[in-house]
């Protein structure tokens, strides 16, 4: 699995009084999910926090949260895949190649 990943939105929030900053974050994700047989699969994943008092607790659910949907997007796709190759092979479309 292979991937890349840029920051969206960072957003500090900063009260008045006592209270400590919130931090806000949007993260994407690239996945590339490759197979054994070179089936590659390319999505992208969303993940966001709002909210949260400490930056690294904000940066850490935002790249996750983008990771698990990137990679459940992949999932997904392998599932399309696998429903469109059995369509093909039904109607006969690998036959002219035999």
């Amino acid at each position: 699995m292979e991937g890349s990943s840029k920051l969206m939105k960072f957003e500090e929030q900063k009260f008045d009084d006592e209270r400590p900053s919130r931090y806000t974050i949007e993260f994407e994700v690239k996945v590339k999910l490759s197979l054994n047989d070179g089936t590659t699969i390319v999505k992208k994943g969303l993940g966001k926090s709002t909210f949260i008092p400490s930056k690294n607790a904000a940066f850490i659910k935002s790249q996750k949260e983008a990771c698990t949907d990137g990679l459940k997007r992949c999932f997904y796709g392998l599932i399309e895949l696998l429903i469109d190759y059995e369509e093909k092979v039904k109607s006969g479309f690998f036959d002219k190649y035999i």
